[in-house]
C-alpha cells in the first residue's frame, strides 16, 4: 500500500492527476470502470513479475519523485531517476516519500558517459555533431535517458512530465531504433469509455501519414491489442464510408485499409468508414461491404495527427473517459512520452507499468 504521506503529498501539491486512493494504489490505477480495472490489474501483475528497471529522466520533478515512491511500494518496477541526488532526496523528504530501492543517476557522475558520447557521435555523424556537443547532450537527461535504454543499462523509459512532448520525442526517436521490419513509430491512446475500450491512433508522432504509413499504424495497433489479449477490430475512419463521398482524402483511407488487409489478413481491419459506422452496428447494416460483423470497432485509425488529436481530446474533454498513454509502438525498446493532458502521478505509474511489461516480451 502507498503510505498516506505519499498520497497526501500528491494531492496537496496538485500533482496527483487523479485522486489518489489512500488505502490501495492499485485500486486507484484502474477501478474506475470494469475494462480499465481488469486490464490494469493484468498489466501491473505482469510488470511485477518482470522486475524491470525503468528510467525517469525528469527525476527532480515532484510528480516523478512521488510516482517513484508508489512504484517502489507497489513493486511495479525499479525507478531509475536522473537528476541531482540532493535535489531528489530533498523532494522526497518534502513530500514524505520513501524512495526505497529507487536508483539515482547524476549525469555528471555517470560512469558510461565516454561510451555514450562515442556512440552518439557515430549516430549523429551525418549531422556533423561535434565531440563537445555530444558531451553536453549526455549531460542532458533528455538524451541520457534514451541512451541508457539503447545500451541496455535500463529496460525502458517514461518521460515528458516537465518538458514539451515534441522535444522529448525528438531525442528519443534519434536514439532508439525501430523494430526489425518496421518503417515508423506511432502513438496509441487507450480510452476507457462507458461503452468499452477504444484505441485511437496515431495521436503522437506522424503529422500527415501516407496510405502505406496508415496501414502500418493500423497493424501496429492491432498487434498491441493482440498482445494485451484483446481481439482487435480496426476501423480506418474518414468522412466517407466505402466510397460514399469520393475524395482524395477518403480514398487514401480506403487504400490504407486494403494494404493493411493484404499485409495482415489475420486481423480484422476495415474501411474507409465514418466514425458512426465504426461504432454503431445499426449504421453498419447499411453497408454490405462492412466487415465488422455487427460489432463496434475497438481501434480507430485517423487520417492525420491533427484529426486524431481533435478526436481524442473531444472524448477526453466532454466525457468521463479515463485514458492511458500514449503507448509508443514500433520501437525496439519500451519508451513512452507523456503528453500535456496526462501529467499526473497515476498517468506516470500506468505508463511505467506498460513499459516494464513490454520490456519482458521476447525479442522478435
Amino acid at each position: 500500500r502507498v503510505s498516506p504521506a505519499v498520497a497526501k503529498a500528491a494531492t496537496e501539491t496538485g500533482v496527483a492527476g487523479l485522486e489518489l486512493d489512500l488505502d490501495a494504489y492499485t485500486r486507484q490505477l484502474g477501478e474506475r470502470i470494469g475494462a480499465e480495472r481488469e486490464l490494469m490489474r493484468e498489466i501491473v501483475a505482469r510488470a511485477r513479475r518482470a522486475k524491470k528497471r525503468i528510467v525517469l529522466p525528469e527525476g527532480e520533478s515532484d510528480r516523478v519523485v512521488i510516482a517513484a515512491g508508489a512504484l517502489v511500494q507497489e513493486r511495479i518496477a525499479t525507478p531509475v531517476l536522473i537528476g541531482r541526488r540532493a535535489a531528489i532526496e530533498g523532494r522526497a523528504r518534502l513530500h514524505g516519500v520513501d524512495l526505497g530501492y529507487t536508483e539515482i543517476i547524476e549525469p555528471s557522475k555517470w560512469g558510461k558517459s565516454e561510451e555514450y558520447v562515442k556512440d552518439l557521435m557515430n549516430l549523429r555523424a551525418h549531422r556533423g555533431l561535434t565531440l563537445e556537443e555530444a558531451k553536453q547532450r549526455i549531460l542532458d537527461p533528455r538524451w541520457l535517458g534514451p541512451m541508457m535504454v539503447r545500451h541496455d543499462d535500463v529496460d525502458g523509459m517514461v518521460c515528458g512530465v516537465t518538458r514539451n512532448a515534441r522535444k522529448s520525442i525528438n531525442s528519443m526517436l534519434k536514439v532508439i531504433p525501430l523494430q526489425d521490419g518496421v518503417r515508423m513509430a506511432c502513438g496509441l491512446m487507450l480510452c476507457f469509455t462507458d461503452k468499452g475500450l477504444i484505441g485511437m491512433t496515431d495521436t503522437a508522432i506522424n503529422i500527415d501519414p501516407t496510405d502505406e504509413d496508415l496501414a502500418e499504424i493500423a497493424i501496429l495497433a492491432a498487434e498491441e491489442f493482440d498482445r494485451l489479449g484483446i481481439t482487435p477490430r480496426v476501423a480506418m475512419v474518414s468522412f466517407s464510408s466505402y466510397g460514399g463521398t469520393p475524395h482524395a482524402h477518403s480514398e487514401k483511407m480506403g487504400r490504407a485499409a486494403g494494404i493493411a488487409q493484404a499485409e495482415a489478413p489475420h486481423f480484422l481491419i476495415d474501411g474507409e468508414m465514418r466514425v458512426d459506422c465504426a461504432l454503431d452496428p445499426l449504421v453498419q447494416e447499411r453497408y454490405d461491404r462492412c466487415r465488422l460483423g455487427g460489432e463496434p470497432a475497438n481501434i480507430l485509425v485517423f487520417p492525420s495527427l491533427e484529426s486524431a488529436n481533435i478526436g481524442f481530446n473531444l472524448i477526453r474533454s466532454l466525457t468521463d473517459t479515463q485514458v492511458v498513454g500514449p503507448l509508443y509502438l514500433g520501437l525496439s525498446k519500451p519508451v513512452h512520452v507523456l503528453q500535456p493532458h496526462s501529467v499526473g502521478v497515476s498517468d506516470l505509474v500506468r505508463l511505467v507499468a506498460f513499459a516494464a511489461m513490454n520490456a519482458d516480451r521476447p525479442k522478435a
